[in-house]
């Protein structure tokens, strides 16, 4: 049985490198790695570049866009699919359960508080999400509360191994409970 998991969090937590060793952790099995940056439109980048935040209608059909590469890569036969996603909101990860046809499902969203994560930002180059961004995303941010298979996991103060430990151990996903 597939499963897929989306990382998610406010940009900064390092999802991309959390969700690479995550991937390389399970190379022994068929796995996908979907970049959820790589699926925004032209548009939604020259905003984030102009230091202009995202709406909800900007980010519904980049959200599609995930859902359905995510649904074409489970008929492909990968047992497998770790997303990042930003996910801020609980209608945004709503969506994505929704509409990623997997019974085998975890979201899982990395967190900090604000100055830990704007440090981190600052560090790396080359990212068209600009620092001076990073406010937006924590204004409109829903850490979630009670809700069914979503995770939060602290990072910031743990190596990326040892985040992919913790995901690995609040996750219900079999694969997971297979290769401890």
């Amino acid at each position: 049985m597939p499963s897929v998991v989306i990382i998610g969090g406010p940009s900064g937590t390092g999802k991309s490198t959390i969700a690479n060793r995550l991937t390389e952790r399970f190379s022994n099995h068929r796995v996908c790695f979907i970049e959820g940056d790589e699926l925004h439109s032209v548009e939604n980048i020259q905003k984030m570049s102009n230091n202009i935040p995202l709406n909800d209608e900007d980010r519904w059909p980049w959200l599609l866009k995930i859902s359905t590469y995510a649904n074409e890569q489970l008929t492909e036969g990968y047992e497998l699919i770790v997303v990042t996603c930003s996910m801020l909101k609980k209608s945004y990860r709503d969506f994505l359960k929704e509409h990623i046809n997997c019974n085998e499902l975890s979201l899982i969203i990395l967190f900090n508080d604000y100055n830990t994560i704007l440090k981190h930002m600052v560090a790396r180059k080359g990212h068209f999400f600009k620092k001076t961004m990073l406010k937006s995303q924590f204004d409109c941010l829903e850490l979630p509360n009670d809700e069914i298979d979503v995770s939060v996991i602290q990072c910031g103060s743990h190596s990326p191994d040892e985040i992919v430990d913790d995901i690995i151990s609040v996750s219900s996903l079999c694969i997971f409970k297979s290769n401890i």
